[in-house]
């Protein structure tokens, strides 16, 4: 029987869009809660250490907003 080779799974490799990111960032808070620091992590891996504060301040509204049940807004333009 042959070893099967498996490679290490890197979620910010499949993340090329902003809609992806976002999308990304949903699942992830539908998922695991508002523990969101991976998730902001493997986004900030995708699109640069630059965009980090803005995905930070973003997955703050994000956040709040889902509990108050209202829209997700969008990722902040580069």
């Amino acid at each position: 029987m042959t070893a099967l080779k498996l490679r290490k799974w890197d979620s910010a490799q499949h993340l090329k869009t902003e809609e992806d990111m976002a999308l990304y960032m949903e699942a992830c808070l539908q998922e695991a809660g508002d523990d969101a620091a991976k998730a902001l992590g493997t986004i900030a891996r995708a699109k640069g250490m630059s965009q980090l504060s803005r995905v930070r301040a973003w997955a703050g509204t994000a956040s709040t907003r889902r509990c108050q049940g209202r829209a997700t807004p969008a990722l902040p333009r580069s």
